[in-house]
């Protein structure tokens, strides 16, 4: 079910613990943000937006982003983490599912939509174990809910939009 090009490509299976280190992890590992001229101001960006608050979100979650004026299309890639990540979370839970987002100030509506789509995809606990079930068992054979393959089709094909209505 799951194809070891998507896991290339817009998925890393992360080693760090550290939420920094997570969050460098996901960058280099997706190729999806290979085609940012200036992967180290997305970098950097991503980090300065972390000192202002953190994005650990709750129930093992983390949305990190970044604007940079270069980005013309939303992109985003997903971390999955075992052992967790020390996020700093509102929670105080450590961060299974990272992900994290290159953004423009221009594509504020899209980034909010997009946003939406992903939180109401990973909202529900059953979706979450579901995701970490099948992206780290080792064969990625585990057979999807139509929440998980909706959210691995979006990371694949880096179309985030034509989601937003389907998800409820």
């Amino acid at each position: 079910m799951l194809s070891d090009a998507l896991i290339h490509s817009a998925v890393a299976l992360l080693s760090s613990t550290t939420k920094e280190s997570a969050i460098r992890e996901v960058i280099s590992s997706c190729s999806v943000f290979h085609s940012l001229c200036h992967s180290n101001s997305f970098i950097d960006a991503v980090l300065k937006r972390e000192l202002l608050d953190t994005t650990g979100i709750g129930h093992g979650i983390g949305i990190a982003h970044g604007n940079i004026a270069e980005v013309t299309h939303l992109t985003i890639g997903m971390g999955i983490s075992k052992e967790g990540v020390q996020y700093y979370a509102k929670d105080g839970k450590k961060v299974h599912i990272l992900f994290v987002i290159a953004s423009s100030p221009q594509l504020q509506k899209e980034y909010l939509r997009t946003l939406s789509t992903l939180l109401r995809i990973v909202y529900h606990p059953h979706v979450r174990e579901d995701l970490l079930r099948a992206i780290t068992e080792e064969n990625h054979s585990h057979k999807v809910s139509h929440e998980v393959f909706m959210l691995l089709d979006m990371l694949e094909t880096q179309r985030f939009e034509s989601y937003h209505k389907d998800v409820s």
